[in-house]
């Protein structure tokens, strides 16, 4: 069916208060979206045809879903008949399938390729915005004054990847003998965590923090 493996203690666990079928909606929602490449929150016979082209486990999710992969898709996604697929007719359609795809390998496994692009784009925005002398690695100042601000998201991400803020973080994240963090190290401490925040929410949510945080310097920029 395809890998959902992770290297995260438990990703099944990584908020138990949600049900696997929310689990589900939120990939759902977030393939669905990965599909619609002209944002118009509908998706037309050139998107579904180019993404079932692409992606295989696509495919597995329509038969999973007893439709038929190979005839028409649009045409049996599209309930009211109007040539397109809407974020409604997408989930009520395939809502189920992916729900026991979630209870049996705790992902959606179409969403997968879209869930790591997602979460390494975030990551390295995140990585970004911690790098304030912007010579590509993060240092023990640096990540302090990370970790001071007033935003939770970050210190939930390092728990999720089983690494303890109040601890020695640099060396948990990997810092090389001059206590430097490189991308490659950050990234790669942090993947599986980011991507199971992607998979439940659609985002990681301290991206979601820095980017409200710049359009605050930006608003007040103009006053």
């Amino acid at each position: 069916m395809g890998g959902c493996v992770s290297t995260v203690s438990d990703p099944r666990q990584a908020d138990p208060r949600l049900t696997a079928e929310e689990k589900a909606i939120a990939q759902l929602k977030f393939l669905f979206e990965s599909i619609d490449m002209d944002s118009d929150k509908t998706v037309n016979r050139k998107e579904i045809h180019a993404a079932l082209q692409k992606n295989d486990q696509l495919r597995a999710l329509v038969g999973e879903a007893k439709l038929n992969p190979d005839a028409h898709v649009l045409w049996q996604l599209d309930t009211n008949k109007d040539g397109r697929v809407s974020w409604e007719e997408f989930e009520s359609h395939l809502k189920q399938a992916a729900t026991e795809q979630v209870e049996n390998t705790a992902c959606v496994p179409a969403a997968e390729v879209f869930v790591e692009a997602k979460a390494e784009a975030r990551l390295r925005q995140i990585f970004k915005s911690i790098d304030s002398n912007k010579d590509n690695t993060v240092n023990r100042k640096e990540l302090a004054a990370k970790l001071a601000e007033e935003g939770e998201g970050f210190k939930t991400l390092l728990a999720e990847a089983g690494l303890d803020s109040n601890f020695e973080i640099l060396a948990q994240l990997g810092a090389d003998s001059n206590g430097r963090i490189t991308w490659d190290k950050f990234y790669g401490k942090l993947k599986e965590a980011a991507k199971a925040e992607v998979r439940e929410t659609g985002d990681v949510t301290a991206a979601t923090e820095i980017k409200i945080e710049e359009e605050s310097q930006s608003y007040c920029s103009l006053q």
